[in-house]
């Protein structure tokens, strides 16, 4: 098992992490979930999830039986809960600090626990001040019933909030955003979240890293019986299935088929081709992204925790043309646009010269698989794992006398295992005076300021106030 730092922390947890969603305390009896818990403990696994909702509760009753009837020492374990959903109370939902404190206390008490090591705000609440929920989650911190606190599913600004809140405040802003991510589902962890993770330093845990089981394969026949799409009292799964049998659910049976079984194309039959599962290829697709401190599963027997903790064995053989066929068969990698902003004087389509033109980036790397050729790749020396940028075939658009003052996109560019923080406009651009059309070139932007005079069209011209920033595609 391979453990890493959670966030900025020092606390370390294992790569694949066991969830109770769905699971425990409603799908299977106490003795699968003491199983499951056992085989997971056994394999390495130190990191268990639950949350107050989760079944009503009874997860975090039979995680705690569990925990007691198998007798783990408390040291040796790393177990989180959630708070948001707690009852049909007035009080009892929320971020308020009053269901901060008694929420968490009461999930202390189902799981017979002093303590849990990390507490999550199950959802944003945008009926509370910040204020009140930093401080909230910093109260039961103070009070020791929990080490860490976190978000889950929060909106990205709302989370840049809360860690303002904390440093004017002086107290501990959340460490890590626990959130949905899986081969379909990518857009809010690899760009929504792409700056806290570099400005902020946060962990990531994800969770349905299989999609609930749909990219495991079982469900490409009809939903399977026993599952959880089969699970008819159930108002999330019921919806899921509603999606899976919809006709975007059939695209993503094709693309699971691709994944799994080679066809008459040149792509295809990547797990067939590491002699891996497709429960175990998705998960190694996640082990690899940037940025995941863990990868919450969900398992309702034994042998399906056997099968998915082979993934570790699989995620050292995505190599750079795993990762091309995997995303060629998906088509769905985010990106992320440039935008550049200046205050323009008498000039217009401001850009690049040419195609040749090199572009100075500031980029945060975590050493991952890349795809195919790439404007740029970085290798690390040691471990030979590569991170790129890559530019769509036409890559600019020019920045006119209309965008004057205001963001407009420039570029499209695809990343993979790291992220751009910074653009640095150099030598190599042009301008048109809007004038005269006398044509600028070799322009200089390495001061964020240019000046000419056109002697055409007898007008200075100039750009300045130069910004760029990066946004979702």
């Amino acid at each position: 098992m391979e453990y890493r730092y959670l966030g900025h922390s020092g606390l370390k947890v294992s790569t694949l992490s066991l969830g109770g969603w769905v699971t425990f305390g409603a799908q299977v009896p106490l003795d699968t979930t003491i199983k499951c818990m056992q085989a997971a403990f056994e394999s390495g696994i130190n990191y268990f999830d639950t949350a107050e909702v989760y079944a009503s509760g009874n997860c975090e009753i039979e995680m705690g039986q569990a925990i007691r009837h198998l007798k783990w020492k408390r040291s040796d374990f790393v177990i989180s809960t959630k708070v948001f959903w707690g009852g049909q109370g007035p009080n009892d939902r929320g971020l308020s600090r009053k269901h901060i404190v008694e929420g968490l206390q009461a999930s202390l008490q189902r799981l017979g626990l002093d303590y849990v090591d990390i507490v999550y705000a199950h959802r944003y609440d945008p009926d509370t001040p910040m204020e009140e929920v930093v401080r909230g989650f910093n109260f039961v911190i103070d009070q020791g019933k929990a080490f860490y606190w976190g978000t889950s599913e929060w909106p990205a600004a709302q989370i840049v909030e809360a860690h303002n809140v904390a440093r004017y405040l002086n107290l501990i802003p959340p460490l890590l955003e626990q959130t949905q991510y899986n081969m379909f589902h990518r857009d809010r962890f690899e760009v929504e979240y792409h700056t806290l993770f570099k400005e902020y330093r946060m962990g990531g845990a994800v969770w349905s890293p299989l999609a609930s089981g749909t990219l495991t394969g079982k469900h490409n026949n009809g939903i399977c019986p026993g599952s959880r799409l089969a699970m008819e009292d159930n108002r999330v799964m019921f919806m899921l299935k509603e999606k899976w049998l919809s006709e975007e659910g059939r695209k993503q049976m094709k693309k699971i088929t691709r994944l799994q079984v080679r066809e008459d194309d040149d792509y295809g039959g990547v797990a067939q081709k590491l002699n891996a599962t497709l429960a175990q290829l998705c998960l190694a697709w996640c082990i690899r992204q940037p940025n995941i401190s863990t990868v919450i599963m969900g398992v309702s027997k034994p042998e399906q925790l056997e099968e998915n903790i082979g993934a570790l064995r699989v995620a050292p053989l995505l190599t750079p043309e795993i990762f091309n066929e995997i995303e060629s068969i998906l088509e769905n990698k985010p990106k992320l646009a440039l935008f550049f902003k200046a205050d323009l004087e008498n000039v217009t389509d401001v850009g690049p010269e040419d195609d040749a033109y090199e572009w100075h980036f500031k980029a945060q790397n975590e050493m991952s698989g890349s795809r195919g050729s790439a404007n740029f790749v970085m290798r690390c020396k040691f471990c030979r794992r590569e991170s790129s940028a890559q530019f769509d075939s036409k890559p600019t658009t020019l920045y006119t006398s209309d965008d004057s003052g205001k963001y407009a996109q420039m570029a499209l560019i695809e990343c993979r295992g790291l992220e751009l923080t910074g653009f640095e406009p150099r030598i190599g651009f042009k301008a048109v005076s809007s004038e005269s059309g006398t044509v600028f070139e070799n322009i200089d932007l390495s001061e964020a300021y240019w000046a000419e005079y056109d002697e055409n069209g007898g007008v200075p011209v100039s750009i300045s106030e130069i910004e760029t920033e990066f946004r979702r595609a």
